[in-house]
């Protein structure tokens, strides 16, 4: 019996040496490099081919992608100049995939994504059941710049929002502060909580502007 624990002693101390071999060689320019390139191949697919620099930071728990661009059929539709990812992953033990913060100092979506056609008739839309909850505690965007195909002319944001995905039952969570920084100063407040299971949706909406204002124009 005293053998089948030092046996087990050792099988648990060699993974913990390979973890902890792993997590170093994480932080180093060539795992960061690997890294990067594996993650551009699972993410290579039309409209959103994903393309980086550089990965920098703690990884996994406190991340910055830099240089980040998504692409099309057509060309690069939303560029990132730096991307920071911070996550609890031991939460996945609880099927929560906790985000404690994304942030981006500036996020330029030129336009709307082009998708491949579809083959065959398409499905209705349907609020997707996913693997794990998501908790997404806090979103910043210094800057969000929109070209002109979203509201008739170029526009820059402030951003910050919050959200809870979770199952069927408890639906979708979500609050959202945007505030126009180029000109005029428009802003907007959203509250959100819908349960689709219980067909309810409740939405809490207050926008202010000048006269004159984005609003007004659409």
């Amino acid at each position: 019996m005293r053998r089948v624990g030092y046996i087990l002693l050792g099988v648990l101390g060699t993974v913990i040496v390979l973890l902890a071999g792993a997590f170093a060689l994480a932080q180093t320019e060539t795992g960061k490099a690997w890294i990067l390139a594996q993650l551009e191949s699972a993410v290579s697919d039309p409209p959103a081919r994903l393309q980086a620099q550089a990965i920098e930071g703690l990884v996994p728990f406190d991340m910055q992608l830099v240089g980040l661009r998504l692409s099309d059929q057509q060309g690069v539709w939303l560029e990132a100049d730096r991307v920071a990812l911070a996550w609890l992953p031991s939460a996945l033990f609880g099927k929560t995939l906790r985000i404690d913060g994304i942030d981006a100092d500036r996020l330029a979506v030129h336009r709307a994504p082009v998708s491949p056609p579809s083959q065959g008739e398409s499905a209705p839309p349907q609020f997707p059941k996913l693997p794990v909850n998501i908790d997404l505690r806090h979103l910043q965007v210094d800057r969000l710049e929109l070209g002109p195909d979203f509201l008739g002319e170029p526009a820059v944001f402030g951003l910050a929002a919050q959200a809870r995905i979770g199952d069927l039952a408890a639906g979708l969570q979500a609050a959202l502060h945007l505030k126009r920084i180029d000109r005029d100063n428009d802003t907007a407040d959203l509250d959100l909580d819908y349960r689709p299971e219980s067909d309810s949706l409740k939405l809490d909406l207050k926008a202010a502007e000048p006269q004159g204002g984005l609003i007004t124009k659409l």
